[in-house]
């Protein structure tokens, strides 16, 4: 008999402390966090995801950025700061007596584009924009495009593109130089005001065919004491890409730097002091898109 309270009374004491333990438990406080591991705050040791709340959520994710190397021409290296160009210096034309001083520069880089062409994936932004267009049969039609729009302004030299999230290697980047047609007609009232295409940036909507423009740039032609100034618009849309030798590793939660390089010089090539408005328009548009390159 007494051996039978004395295993009753272990069974209990092993109840109440399995209880104990069960309570302390349930008592102790869940660390809260980012449980995503393509986040740039992801926390290993966090147990419970704060993002159960899609308006509280705490992840934070990594950007994708444009970085710009404003250069001469060419032929200038990377390294060297001195062939940096700048604005409202003057520099001399090819072969001739001629120089040119560039004024302003202002350019929309659009529908920017990391991917994996083996396997046809590529990097995907979180920003959407909204745009409402007139089809073919009057009717208004809204559809949703990857934000990934950039206004490029010369001195600025760094743009964020957008936040992603993803851990693929590329191999090619794409882009596209000006608007496509439905989002160079979007109404800059219809977007928020610090976007590129919002009311703050209204440097290349026209007004009179309300649209945006690709580009405009500014700048000063001088022989000898004479000076002429033009104002010149840039109406180009280009698709470009640029194909890695041997694909480039994202790694996971880590914020994604694009170097691209515009030979400004370059993108005047062919312009004499006497030129007409015309022909600079021309010379301008024929020879922007091969003076922007991606660097790897």
């Amino acid at each position: 008999m007494s051996m039978l309270l004395d295993k009753l009374g272990l069974i209990s004491l092993c109840i109440f402390l399995c209880s104990l333990v069960l309570i302390c438990i349930s008592c102790q406080e869940l660390t809260e966090g980012c449980t995503d591991s393509f986040a740039s705050n992801f926390s290993i040791s966090a147990d419970e995801d704060c993002c159960r709340i899609e308006e509280e959520c705490c992840c934070r994710y990594p950007s994708l950025s444009l970085n710009l190397f404003y250069k001469g021409r060419a032929e200038d290296s990377l390294s060297q700061v001195s062939t940096n160009i700048r604005l409202g210096q003057f520099y001399a034309l090819d072969n001739l007596p001629d120089s040119i001083r560039i004024d302003s520069f202002s350019l929309f880089i659009s529908n920017i584009q990391v991917i994996n062409t083996a396997d046809s994936d590529s990097v995907r932004l979180f920003e959407t924009l909204e745009v409402s267009f007139i089809d073919a049969n009057g009717e208004e039609q809204i559809i949703s495009l990857e934000d990934n729009i950039v206004l490029v302004q010369m001195p600025i030299f760094s743009y964020n593109v957008g936040t992603y999230r993803s851990d693929i290697s590329y191999d090619e980047i794409a882009f596209d130089i000006g608007l496509s047609p439905e989002i160079a007609s979007i109404d800059p009232g219809s977007v928020d005001n610090d976007h590129p295409l919002g009311d703050e940036y209204t440097t290349l909507y026209d007004t009179i065919s309300t649209r945006f423009l690709t580009g405009r740039v500014g700048f000063s032609l001088t022989n000898g004491i004479e000076e002429r100034t033009f104002s010149q618009e840039i109406d180009l849309f280009s698709s470009e890409s640029c194909q890695f030798l041997t694909p480039i590793s994202i790694q996971k939660g880590s914020n994604l730097d694009i170097a691209m390089r515009i030979n400004v010089l370059d993108i005047f090539k062919g312009i004499i002091f006497d030129v007409s408005t015309t022909d600079a328009e021309s010379i301008i548009n024929n020879n922007l898109a091969s003076s922007i390159s991606i660097l790897e």
